[in-house]
């Protein structure tokens, strides 16, 4: 998106006086030029450019486009009802003493902007300090609401608990009540109001999902290995070619260890190494992530700890299953190289898939795997699953 188009907007949105055709519509209308409703080809049109990555769930695309003015930026519209939400979170890269700052700038403008609605929630940082940093700690709360009676439209600024980071959002009526219908996987969605001001960190309950519900849409999500990283993800069903828009032309295919009409895609990323598995008709049905690196400033012990904890944090509904078995010590990786350990955790998802931690006994390299119902469909029964499942298996039993 220009400069331009965005100064205009950013105009518009702090000085625009609503006009009497507006006060009919309401007040949270839509975002500088685009009103809600707007096509997908009217959203590209106003952005001058075409998202880097997408997501569907239940008719509603979420499309994100390139960071601007320190924000991540995504678009949902839907299929029936056009443009409906606009989310923006500040980047990792923010300085943390600029968070407050950035947090009072949205939170000033909203309040120019929809003078004429009510405000409700606020802030409570009863322990003085950063304000983000203390909401990341449990020990503050940083929201603030506005809702538009007219036609169910509202607009949203907060620091998100999870990550300490500023969100603004602003929703249509339309897409409130398309997320009431039912669970939303997308990460980039305001959090349900709460109806009531902030709560202190201490009355606040956590917010967790339903028992076995992911907390990540099912598919590829690179905040399972790199959570302080921009959201990357690639939803289970997505063809081919989605996978090459956004990570290129593989390093290398194989089609030896999988089943017919499958191939993996493989590619290296940051000392990584991603593994796509994609069938012809079913597209992506699993992706795995893997590091040799772990160097010796993170121990292997230490960072196979903080994967399972990680793991868990994103699926706490999931029961595990396995574990690291460890008789001598030492480092877990060179150990279970060696055959003298074991370490391979498995939660099973809502959907029906897993996602596997393991340290491979052939590599001692550390990796993770999300895998979708079709694929194990397939590796459950399959001679090419059995033969992959012994192999495991042989190595578990060496422990």
């Amino acid at each position: 998106m220009s400069s331009t188009s965005f100064i205009r907007a950013a105009l518009l949105l702090a000085l625009a006086v609503p006009t009497a055709a507006q006060a009919q519509r309401g007040t949270i209308v839509g975002f500088g030029e685009l009103e809600w409703g707007d096509s997908r080809q009217e959203v590209e049109r106003y952005w001058r450019e075409t998202p880097h990555t997408e997501h569907t769930e239940r008719g509603m695309t979420f499309m994100q486009f390139q960071d601007w003015e320190g924000m991540q930026w995504s678009v949902g519209v839907h299929e029936r009802d056009g443009f409906a939400q606009l989310f923006a979170r500040s980047l990792t890269s923010t300085p943390a003493a600029e968070c407050p700052r950035v947090f009072a700038q949205h939170v000033a403008r909203m309040r120019r902007q929809y003078a004429r609605l009510a405000e409700t929630g606020g802030e409570s940082n009863p322990g003085g300090g950063n304000l983000c940093e203390a909401v990341r700690a449990g020990r503050a709360t940083a929201r603030y609401e506005w809702q538009d009676p007219v036609n169910g439209a509202r607009a949203t600024v907060y620091v998100d608990p999870g990550d300490g980071r500023v969100v603004y959002s602003e929703e249509s009526g339309a897409f409130r009540q398309w997320r009431a219908q039912g669970p939303v996987a997308y990460a980039q969605v305001a959090p349900a109001p709460s109806g009531a001001a902030p709560q202190s960190a201490a009355q606040a309950p956590p917010a967790m999902p339903p028992a076995g519900q992911p907390a990540v849409f099912g598919g590829y999500d690179s905040r399972l290995w790199n959570p302080g990283e921009r959201a990357v993800q690639i939803p289970f069903g997505a063809p081919r070619r989605e996978i090459e828009r956004v990570f290129g032309e593989p390093l290398l295919e194989d089609t030896r260890r999988v089943g017919p009409g499958m191939v993996e895609l493989m590619y290296t990323q940051g000392g990584q190494g991603l593994v796509f598995t994609v069938h012809n008709t079913r597209g992506l049905i699993r992706a795995n992530n893997s590091t040799g690196l772990v160097g010796p400033d993170v121990p292997c012990n230490q960072f196979w700890e903080r994967m399972r904890n990680r793991v868990a944090a994103m699926f706490p509904g999931a029961t595990p299953r396995g574990g690291a078995h460890n008789p001598r010590g030492g480092d877990l990786c060179e150990e279970v190289q060696a055959g003298r350990a074991f370490a391979e955790v498995v939660w099973p998802t809502a959907d029906g898939g897993t996602v596997w931690l393991r340290i491979g006994p052939e590599t001692g390299v550390i990796s993770v795997a999300v895998s979708s119902r079709e694929y194990h469909q397939w590796f459950d029964t399959s001679p090419e699953g059995r033969e992959r499942f012994e192999r495991v298996r042989r190595a578990a039993a060496g422990r």
